[in-house]
């Protein structure tokens, strides 16, 4: 079982890789290099959070790279945010009074789940701020 840009999300039944491995548990791998495995390897590929911060041509590239080290009757299961519940949040603030925070919270994080690049993005700025 394959664990791909696991961030912190390790577990401990799978093969966590990550570009940044934040312990040991987790194999330093550049998913958009070809995966040091063979192909057909995995039962499953799991990653949360990680393909909606890549642009198309990319993460087409990891997925094929998937596919290859999964084998034929394996599963993916992938993980993103879901924008029609932000949309509908978002949509629902507009329509409150007093939601200043809420308002600018909601704004960013639909923008920064679009052109997040790095871990944390707009959303880790404004919380620190």
């Amino acid at each position: 079982m394959l664990n791909f840009a696991c961030g912190s999300r390790i577990h401990k039944d799978f093969e966590n890789i990550d570009f940044y491995p934040i312990n040991e548990n987790i194999k330093k791998i550049n998913l958009l290099q070809i995966l040091p495995y063979n192909d057909n390897t995995f039962d499953i590929a799991y990653s949360s959070h990680f393909l909606e911060h890549l642009d198309k041509d990319n993460a087409k590239k990891i997925l094929k790279e998937i596919r290859r080290i999964l084998k034929d009757d394996g599963i993916l299961r992938i993980v993103v945010p879901d924008l029609e519940n932000i949309a509908r949040e978002y949509i629902k603030l507009m329509d409150c009074d007093d939601n200043s925070f809420k308002h600018e919270w909601i704004v960013i994080e639909m923008l920064d789940q679009i052109a997040r690049s790095k871990m944390g993005g707009g959303c880790k700025k404004y919380l620190i701020k």
